[in-house]
């Protein structure tokens, strides 16, 4: 009698086990389907993306998306990673479109943040998304990987655009440099100050810090630094080719980025006007 039940129990078990792989077979997994990476914000200091994906449920009943764990590199370096819970009911045999925004700091790549921000408008980047699932037969995860790659913003350039003469006497000039700053990029730019020392003919004159305007997407400005002369600072060739209205000068200048700060040099023989 005892041995007819295990044998019964033994069949049972057997039989449910092969029902419920059936049922697990039975049930198509839900896809993941990329659709696109949009930039939300960017700037010197960091970005703000959105990837944009869609989840497909090919079976008879609704299906929950209960969770989205992520990590991000660019340029072979791991920016972010995290998990979002979510929520998402997606109808029978229906579709949910579900974004994943990913916010990141330039300044998590240290010292060689700067390095960064080349000539090259864009930078490759890893995105690794995992889309936790509540189905009828249990929880699965669906991976997906995308690569491609996203704009960054373009380093200022600065050059010395015109030197003007105030005023001369026979001690001294007065001056003004302007100094344009470009914005190359596709979004605005603000320049915390700017930073410069001056020198004339190879002598330095001075130099300080001064502001920088808000300089829209793809513009110039211009600033101006006002700077005295005194010829017995300079040597004599130096005093005959200002008095000739030519200036000899170098300005050496550091941009505040906020992020970073970016160094440039500009020299040459400018014309008085």
């Amino acid at each position: 009698m005892q041995t007819k039940k295990w044998a019964l129990l033994s069949a049972l078990t057997l039989a449910m086990g092969a029902a419920c792989a059936t049922v697990g077979r039975a049930v198509p997994q839900p896809t993941l389907t990329y659709r696109d990476m949009r930039v939300r914000s960017l700037s010197f200091e960091g970005a703000t993306l959105d990837f944009d994906f869609t989840v497909s449920n090919p079976n008879p009943v609704p299906v929950h998306l209960s969770s989205i764990d992520y990590a991000f590199e660019l340029d072979g370096k791991e920016l972010a990673s995290g998990d979002q819970p979510q929520g998402i009911r997606i109808a029978a045999r229906g579709e949910s479109p579900v974004t994943v925004p990913v916010s990141i700091r330039f300044t998590d790549f240290g010292q060689s943040v700067a390095a960064l921000f080349t000539d090259e408008a864009t930078v490759p980047y890893s995105m690794q998304v995992g889309f936790g699932i509540d189905t009828p037969a249990g929880d699965v995860r669906v991976p997906m990987e995308k690569r491609g790659s996203m704009p960054l913003p373009k380093l200022p350039r600065a050059r010395v655009a015109g030197v003007h003469l105030d005023k001369m006497s026979f001690s001294g000039a007065k001056v003004r440099f302007d100094v344009e700053v470009e914005n190359p990029s596709s979004i605005p730019l603000e320049v915390q100050s700017l930073d410069y020392a001056l020198a004339v003919a190879g002598v330095d004159v001075g130099g300080g810090e001064t502001s920088v305007p808000k300089i829209a997407a793809g513009q110039k400005t211009i600033t101006t630094i006002p700077v005295d002369l005194a010829f017995a600072q300079l040597g004599t060739a130096a005093v005959r080719a200002i008095r000739e209205e030519r200036i000899p000068y170098e300005l050496r200048g550091r941009l505040d980025l906020g992020a970073f700060e970016h160094d440039f040099t500009s020299s040459g023989d400018a014309d008085l006007d």
